[in-house]
This record gives structure tokens, sequence and C-alpha cells, in this order.
């Protein structure tokens, strides 16, 4: 199987409430899980600048086109382990070190 997760920075805010009390939202993003693939499958990034990502099948057929990823805020993972039975994209976190793990909860305390 292949994976592709973010290679992003998580996005943390911290702002004020209106009692002045601080408040920091975060959005996990690096190592989500975003697309997988079947090992036999081609993954052309194309052109960096561009996002313009093909997924090929084993004949040659475009299965995917995807223009908010490259090579450069992606990681491709090649040869990974199969998915856990419950996955979901973006519920998932996966690296070559740590396997797979449930990605945490992203945090907005408007909605503690």
């Amino acid at each position: 199987m292949q994976i592709l997760t973010w290679n992003k920075e998580d996005l943390i805010n911290t702002v004020q409430d209106d009692t002045g009390a601080d408040r920091t939202f975060v959005k996990y993003y690096m190592n989500v899980v975003i697309w997988f693939f079947p090992d036999n499958y081609t993954i052309d990034f194309g052109d960096d600048e561009r996002f313009n990502t093909k997924v090929y099948d084993e004949n040659n057929n475009l299965v995917e086109h995807i223009c908010d990823i490259n090579s450069t805020n992606t990681f491709h993972y090649t040869n990974a382990p199969d998915m856990p039975s419950e996955f979901e994209a973006r519920k998932f976190i996966y690296t070559n070190d740590n396997g797979w793990q449930l990605k945490p909860a992203d945090i907005d305390p408007t909605k503690e």
C-alpha cells in the first residue's frame, strides 16, 4: 500500500476571548493520512509549483488528479502495512517509525 500524509506543520493559534482569557486552537496536519493507493499504482507529483499530482493504475489509466498536494507538502510511503479496519481519511497518522496511530482530536475551545 502507498500512503500520502501531510508534511505540514500543525496550525496553532491563540486568541483572547471576550473575557480576556487566552483560547488556543489546534488543527493537526503533520503526518495525517490524506490518501492511500495500491502499491502497483504510480503517483506522479509533477511540477511542485502547480500542485498537479496525478495517480495512475497498473494499466496507466488516470484514476485521481489531486490539486492540493505535491512532493514538498506530502510524505509518500510505499510498501506500508494495511490500514486499520476502522480507517477514515484524516483520522489517522502514519510514519514508518510509529506505524498507524489515531490522530489527536483538533482543539477548538469554543466547542468544549
